[in-house]
């Protein structure tokens, strides 16, 4: 999972449809691939507001830590991503 970060809108909707078919075969979404890193916090570095919502309805942890002790929330900040940082807060409220 590592979408270039201005995808061609094909490429882009072939990334998605493949995260979609992973979820939908039953793909465990909070799974750490490298450093503690997981599909949501990946989404939230490269500012990516369906692949981030896609992942929350299939049950991401919003409140995900890295390796380094770092939140998705804290990613997406850094990062500059608003509309990822304002889904992430809309359900991590959801979640209290």
């Amino acid at each position: 999972f590592n979408p270039s970060p201005r995808p061609d809108p094909q490429r882009r909707a072939l990334y998605l449809n493949i995260l979609a078919t992973l979820i939908s075969a039953g793909a465990y979404v909070d799974t750490p691939y490298t450093r503690g890193v997981n599909l949501l916090e990946t989404a939230a570095m490269y500012c990516d507001t369906d692949a981030t919502r896609l992942l929350l309805r299939a049950g991401a942890n919003p409140q995900h830590k890295d390796d380094a002790g770092e939140s998705v929330l804290e990613i997406a900040r850094k990062r500059n991503c608003p509309a990822v940082a304002r889904i992430l807060e809309e359900a991590i409220r959801r979640q209290q």
